[in-house]
């Protein structure tokens, strides 16, 4: 698994409710972050944006695509983990339907 992901350990429904096991992670959320900042320097938003590329590109690797990337997915620590892997997909280039809506 790409150290960039938070690991799931497994989940339960509870009524009305659905929890899910996860590491705790104190850093907060992307869009927490610019909305107290306003913006990153130029080298911290190039670094998040790379980060990031090699999340998607790991998942596309394995051939699964994201499908709910925003900011309140993209959890701040020492590095930037992606969060909200259940709208995932696995998708097969050439069996089935070949559209690009997944």
């Amino acid at each position: 698994m790409c150290p960039l992901f938070i690991p799931y350990y497994g989940d339960f429904f509870y009524y009305l409710c659905h929890y899910i096991y996860i590491d705790l992670y104190r850093g907060g959320e992307l869009l927490d972050e610019l909305e107290a900042i306003g913006c990153f320097q130029e080298d911290d938003a190039a670094l998040l944006l790379l980060h990031m590329l090699t999340c998607i590109n790991y998942l596309h690797e394995q051939n699964y695509a994201h499908r709910d990337l925003k900011p309140e997915n993209i959890l701040l620590e020492e590095n930037m983990k992606l969060d909200d892997s259940t709208y995932s997909i696995y998708f097969s280039w050439g069996v089935g339907d070949e559209s690009f809506c997944l």
